[in-house]
């Protein structure tokens, strides 16, 4: 391996060592409370350039986490909807949604601090998915947010454009909250199916409903 290629590594490593450290702290105590000099405590970073070394500041390191997860996320979309093939309903739009949150909320702990991260950035004033989409290339997720609009459209042909975001934002808000309140109960007699089915019914009605 180069020197080049060394540097390299140590410098994504020490990328990823910053991400869960905001990820950790956000579920630990909330995203606005998280200090510069807390992040680079938990990074186990001593010296207090090296946050600007590699994002800037906090506000680009939030979008980096917000960047990573959301590629790794997007990879398990494309898979469901591979699996689906030419199918695509209601159900495979709310699906896209729900799956693989709850499945990254439960198989690592740094999974389980993200959807509390994501939950608490959906709640900033510039939080915009359709923005996300655009901004970091997720046809898995647009594919979701496309059919869920047309799919609003055909039942309320005459419902304004601003009703129809209120129902998106309505469906993401119930999915990542929810998701949320599963990984972190500690005796909650639930399964992951059941989450899931349960979420799906709910989001289908906000989908449906007039």
């Amino acid at each position: 391996m180069t020197r080049d290629a060394v540097q390299n590594k140590r410098s994504e490593s020490t990328r990823i060592l910053f991400m869960r450290a905001i990820e950790k702290l956000a579920a630990e105590k909330g995203l606005a409370n998280v200090t510069t000099k807390e992040i680079l405590d938990e990074a186990g970073q001593k010296n207090q350039s090296a946050l600007q070394y590699h994002f800037g500041n906090k506000n680009e390191l939030f979008r980096a986490v917000i960047k990573r997860r959301t590629l790794q996320l997007e990879e398990y979309r494309l898979n469901l909807i591979n699996q689906w093939g030419d199918t695509f309903t209601d159900e495979n739009a709310i699906d896209i949604l729900i799956i693989p949150l709850v499945e990254l909320s439960t198989k690592t702990v740094s999974g389980h601090n993200y959807v509390a991260f994501l939950a608490q950035a959906m709640t900033q004033p510039k939080f915009e998915v359709t923005q996300m989409i655009e901004r970091y290339d997720i046809p898995g997720l647009g594919k979701s947010v496309d059919h869920l609009r047309n799919s609003i459209r055909e039942k309320n042909p005459d419902i304004s454009e601003e009703l129809i975001d209120y129902k998106i934002a309505s469906i993401f808000d119930t999915v990542m909250l929810s998701v949320r309140r599963f990984s972190q109960a500690k005796k909650l007699d639930l399964k992951k199916s059941q989450v899931i089915d349960q979420l799906r019914s709910i989001c289908l009605a906000i989908l449906n409903s007039k």
